[in-house]
């Protein structure tokens, strides 16, 4: 197959960015039988980066699997955030990608900050099989757990920065996923419940415990879910600190009074 036909099929099977894919895939498999499996799997409705393997985040390749949350470029300025808030500490803070996914965001962190310890968490045991295979390349460490529940006791009060890309869609909104990905990802990785905040409101409650004296916790999420997150997160007794990136907000949590 050449690089115009790959391309064409692409586009009549509805893929937005066929010549970048049609790229992708040529450069990934040879010619033959190889690549013709991977444009017909791509043409089905697979996503590209289950059929490559890998997706790139931050200038990383980070490996992927069915099932688990394909790392979004969306995140990636949470990503930035992340490890710009672990280099403002001393060396050898102790930091957490909470509900990890793939590890994309630990991975970037392990790679910014050499002197960091990485942690990783999901409670998807898919997740953290990937996450392991990850972390054997950038260098962090993955445990299963729910939120905070299963976290190793040595971290309590010792999370310097937690970095979290929170489900956030709103029940309303999962139609608007692209289909491939709604199909190929657990779910649980995308509902937010109603507004899209049930998974904050979820981690809120906890990371008092878990955060040290001066830790910080940044996620991010839809520009329009800000004024509910915003009286959630002061409910609890945290300043909030906001920056605008594109359509949505990275939000830092830093202690207040009633947090301390």
């Amino acid at each position: 197959m050449r690089g115009a036909e790959v391309e064409a099929l692409l586009g009549r099977a509805g893929c937005v960015f066929a010549e970048e894919e049609s790229r992708l895939l040529i450069d990934q498999f040879p010619e033959g039988a190889a690549l013709e499996k991977a444009v017909r799997r791509r043409a089905t409705g697979e996503p590209l980066e289950h059929v490559l393997g890998h997706a790139r985040f931050c200038h990383l390749r980070i490996d992927v699997q069915p099932e688990v949350f394909v790392p979004r470029r969306r995140a990636e300025p949470l990503a930035r955030a992340a490890v710009r808030a672990v280099r403002a500490r001393p060396p050898g803070a102790t930091v957490l990608d909470l509900g990890c996914g793939t590890g994309a965001i630990a991975a970037t962190m392990a790679e910014g900050v050499d002197s960091a310890h990485v942690w990783a968490s999901d409670v998807s045991e898919q997740a953290v099989r990937c996450a392991g295979i990850n972390a054997e390349r950038f260098g962090y460490s993955v445990v299963l757990s729910d939120w905070w529940v299963d976290l190793p006791v040595e971290l309590v009060h010792s999370l310097v920065v937690v970095a979290a890309y929170l489900p956030h869609v709103p029940e309303a909104r999962l139609h608007e996923v692209p289909a491939d990905y709604r199909r190929a990802e657990d779910e649980r990785a995308l509902r937010g419940g109603r507004d899209g905040l049930d998974p904050l409101r979820a981690v809120l409650p906890g990371l008092g415990r878990w955060l040290a004296p001066q830790g910080v916790f940044v996620t991010l999420l839809a520009r329009e879910q800000l004024p509910t997150a915003a009286a959630l997160i002061g409910g609890h007794g945290w300043d909030l600190r906001t920056r605008e990136v594109g359509d949505s907000t990275i939000l830092s949590l830093h202690r207040g009074r009633e947090a301390a």
